[in-house]
C-alpha cells in the first residue's frame, strides 16, 4: 500500500508535488488501465453546487448507495446510526469517462488549476476512489487532501512512483466495498 498526504507540499509549491498537467493525466490514466470502477461522493454541504461533472458521468453510472461509514470516514466512538449517511456513485472505469474526469478535474482531490494555482471545488461531488472488481485501489478524501493507493504489484508501483511521492505502508490490509455496504 501507499500513502500520499500532500496538501502542505501542494499549499507552499505546487511544483514540489506537480501532480496536475502531464503527471496527473498519465496518473489517471494507470489507474484507469487498472480499474473497472471508480466512485464519487455527493457533496453533503451547500458549497457543493456545481453539478456539470455528475451530469456528465450521468450515463455511465453502474451502482449508487447510501452508507455512513466509507474510505476516509470511520466510525469512531459513534455508533453508526449516529453518522451522516452519504451518497455513493460508482461509475464504469473507461475511456469516456476517464475523458469527462479530465475535462473537469486536474488533479486527484477534483480542484481546477486556475492562474497557475489549485482551487478548491466547488462541485456537487468529491473523494474520487478507484477499484478493481470490489477491491480498492486508490481512496482518496478531497477535502483532507488524503489518498491511498492499495497496491501490490510492483511494476504498477514503479510507474506509480515515476509520478509522485508514496511513501510504502507495510503490509496493507486491502479495503473492500462489501467492507462498508452490506
Amino acid at each position: 500500500m501507499r500513502e500520499i498526504f500532500i496538501g502542505e507540499l501542494i499549499r507552499e509549491n505546487v511544483e514540489t508535488v506537480a501532480f496536475f498537467g502531464e503527471k496527473f493525466e498519465k496518473f489517471l490514466h494507470l489507474l484507469f488501465l487498472k480499474s473497472d470502477s471508480f466512485s464519487l461522493t455527493e457533496v453533503p454541504w451547500t458549497e457543493g453546487t456545481n453539478n456539470e461533472l455528475e451530469k456528465a458521468l450521468e450515463p455511465y453510472i453502474i451502482n449508487q448507495f447510501c452508507t455512513p461509514i466509507w474510505y476516509g470516514y470511520y466510525a469512531g466512538d459513534m455508533s453508526l446510526d449516529e453518522l451522516p449517511v452519504k451518497k455513493i456513485y460508482m461509475y464504469q472505469a473507461n475511456e469516456a469517462t476517464q475523458k469527462i474526469l479530465l475535462d473537469y478535474i486536474d488533479d486527484i482531490f477534483l480542484r481546477k488549476l486556475q492562474n497557475n494555482k489549485l482551487t478548491d471545488s466547488d462541485m456537487s461531488l468529491e473523494d474520487l476512489n478507484f477499484f478493481i472488481k470490489d477491491t480498492w485501489l486508490l481512496g482518496t478524501v478531497s477535502h483532507e487532501m488524503m489518498a491511498t493507493l492499495y497496491n501490490k504489484d510492483d511494476t504498477f508501483d514503479e510507474l506509480l512512483n515515476e509520478i509522485g511521492n508514496w511513501k510504502k505502508i507495510e503490509e496493507p490490509s486491502f479495503l473492500k466495498i462489501s467492507d462498508f455496504v452490506s
